[in-house]
């Protein structure tokens, strides 16, 4: 397992370090390589668990930050402010309100959908995943390339959201790579949660 590991790595760093602005946010992958292990260690727990929890959590991320610019955008850096007469930043508020109610929706929307309750793990890392590379992508215009160089905040989350999405992908690929090289003969049944 050491030597499919240390190939396994090596294997992944042109996509974090030699494609430029098409770099992938490895962190991500390194992690969702991990949840392959704790879902079977197989195609079959990445496919039916982690990829599509992964996605809604991320998606929702996505969509609670997208509210939060909205907000901050629509009532400017005055917004709840004055209400508060606090030291936070005027437009703080907006993603602060923005952040509450968004998160509780989409934390929320667990108990309607058995699947995400099987797949509670990467549901919750792909919230905490996308969060970073959108927050991050923003800044520094990461994924920004696919969608030819945007300058919308908006369109600037989607493209990193798409970015880390990606990366998802690619650390179930990981995993596949490395059971593959370790030579394991029959893969575990994905954990019943």
């Amino acid at each position: 397992m050491w030597l499919a590991i240390a190939i396994t790595v090596v294997c992944s760093i042109p996509f974090g370090a030699w494609l430029d602005k098409f770099s992938l946010p490895l962190f991500v992958s390194f992690t969702v390589w991990g949840l392959y292990f704790l879902f079977g260690a197989n195609i079959q727990g990445a496919v039916k668990v982690i990829i599509p929890c992964f996605i809604a959590g991320g998606f929702g991320a996505l969509l609670v930050q997208m509210f939060a610019m909205a907000l901050v955008k629509a009532f400017g850096s005055d917004f709840v402010s004055s209400f508060f007469n606090s030291k936070l930043d005027k437009a703080d508020w907006g993603i602060v309100i923005a952040y509450f109610i968004g998160f509780c929706v989409v934390v929320g929307s667990m108990a309607f959908v058995p699947l995400f309750q099987k797949g509670t793990l990467p549901f919750y890392t792909g919230i905490a995943l996308s969060l970073g590379v959108i927050f991050f992508g923003q800044a520094i215009g990461l994924g920004s390339a696919w969608l030819g160089e945007p300058t919308n905040t908006f369109v600037l989350a989607i493209s990193s959201y798409i970015h880390c999405v990606v990366a998802m992908i690619l650390g179930c690929g990981l995993g596949w790579l490395s059971v593959t090289l370790n030579g394991a003969k029959a893969p575990a049944e994905a954990p019943a949660s």
